[in-house]
């Protein structure tokens, strides 16, 4: 076991109301809405999470075309669309614990 996680050990025993460590789930969030041009489009991941350190979190987005792709808190996630339409966009944050947080987003391609 982890320094890291022998403290959040420790903080859930020790802690004011003396109960167990409960873990939250985290919120997926992007720093500003999607920036389309063309047919690329690009956000900044911005996810947080109360008991985990944003270096911990685990990044999942699915363009909703059929591409996936991972990353972690802070990655700037880009992506080209094969063809004009609308897509939505479910970007998904992991904490340590196995707690998921969702966010959508629809966007509109035009190509232009």
């Amino acid at each position: 076991m982890s320094k890291w996680h022998l403290a959040k050990y420790a903080k859930g025993i020790h802690g004011v109301s003396g109960s167990q460590y409960t873990n939250t789930a985290p919120t997926a969030a992007m720093a500003a809405s999607p920036a389309v041009a063309g047919y690329s489009v690009t956000f900044v991941d911005k996810s947080t999470d109360a008991e985990d350190p944003q270096r911990r979190l685990r990044i999942a987005v699915n363009w909703g075309d059929g591409t996936l792709e991972t990353g972690f808190v802070g990655t700037t996630f880009m992506h080209t669309y094969p063809d004009a339409g609308t897509y939505t966009i479910r970007h998904k944050v992991t904490d340590t614990g196995g707690l998921t947080g969702y966010e959508s987003v629809s966007i509109v391609i035009s190509g232009q």
